[in-house]
């Protein structure tokens, strides 16, 4: 199989795709995707010239693992291998690729999701991929390099063969929700190799810094004094006892949704009835604890 071929053959493969793709026009090629399970995949490509990677999931699986998943590029310090990417997600300053991550998204099957019918067709996907989006808007810092993105192919969403508009739902999605962001300035678009650029000029200026470290020994020391600091302040959503039904389910989503677009943190009340409700419901389970992980409260 491809996984006991020297790293040298796997290299002249990646040389002889990216000729194919210089014949077609193209000046340089710097980055490539997809999911790979050979632990010499980065040897490989840095002898291919190659020097960006993203979108790194389990064939098997369809998933991405969990501990991938952020909005902070970093240099894997190894290959993936089938049941440990544990060298792949630990930073090395040394390594030879720059790796982008997705983003911060409450399931790690968000790539094959686009496929399931379980989410409300191609609308519910996207409503999905905002639920992203906000996440890593949350999880962006204002000291580090901030990256997100998501694939489509292009016989996706397209609506059907009697569609109208083909691609409507893209179009609406980057008119509903990432226009507005890219006005504000909270987000701008980016190719992969000039996400990769950005997170060069980053390590420049921060050399001793990790990426990939969350601990805070790399944060700059707090000058404001406590006294000084805006006032903690929570949101609490009441959720009643007989109103644990569908539509005031959908409700509270829309809700949290609304909360998320502005930041802003909630404590959500329920009780045994609204869990008899949620817990049985997969879906709804999984959404209410990826709402905790976003930083909600749920409270009694």
């Amino acid at each position: 199989s491809g996984q006991a071929l020297p790293v040298a053959t796997w290299a002249a493969v990646m040389r002889e795709e990216i000729d194919w793709l210089k014949k077609a026009g193209a000046k340089r090629v710097r980055y490539w995707s997809g999911g790979n399970l050979y632990p010499g995949l980065l040897e490989a490509a840095a002898q291919a010239e190659l020097q960006v990677m993203s979108d790194h999931k389990n064939p098997r699986r369809q998933a991405t693992e969990e501990v991938l998943l952020g909005v902070h590029p970093w240099r894997p310090a190894g290959g993936p291998r089938e049941n440990d990417v544990a060298a792949f997600a630990r930073h090395d300053p040394a390594g030879k690729i720059v790796y982008l991550p997705d983003g911060q998204f409450s399931r790690a099957d968000f790539a094959g999701m686009r496929r399931s019918e379980n989410l409300g067709g191609d609308a519910g996907y996207f409503d999905f991929l905002t639920e992203g989006l906000e996440l890593s808007l949350r999880a962006a810092r204002a000291d580090r390099v901030n990256v997100f993105h998501i694939t489509v192919h292009p016989g996706e969403f397209r609506g059907g063969p009697e569609a109208a508009r083909p691609f409507a739902v893209i179009d609406e999605w980057l008119a509903r929700v990432i226009e507005p962001l890219v006005q504000a300035g909270k987000v701008r678009w980016a190719t992969f190799s000039e996400m990769a650029e950005a997170f060069r000029g980053w390590e420049k200026a921060h050399p001793n810094w990790n990426p990939r470290d969350t601990s805070g020994k790399n944060d700059a020391p707090q000058t404001r004094s406590i006294s000084t600091r805006n006032p903690a302040t929570f949101f609490a959503v009441h959720c009643e006892a007989g109103t644990a039904n569908p539509k005031m389910w959908d409700a509270l989503t829309r809700f949290v949704e609304m909360a998320d677009r502005y930041g802003a943190k909630l404590t959500l009340m329920f009780n045994p009835q609204w869990a008899e409700f949620i817990v049985p419901d997969k879906e709804q389970f999984e959404r209410v604890k990826a709402w905790q992980k976003a930083g909600h409260e749920v409270a009694v």
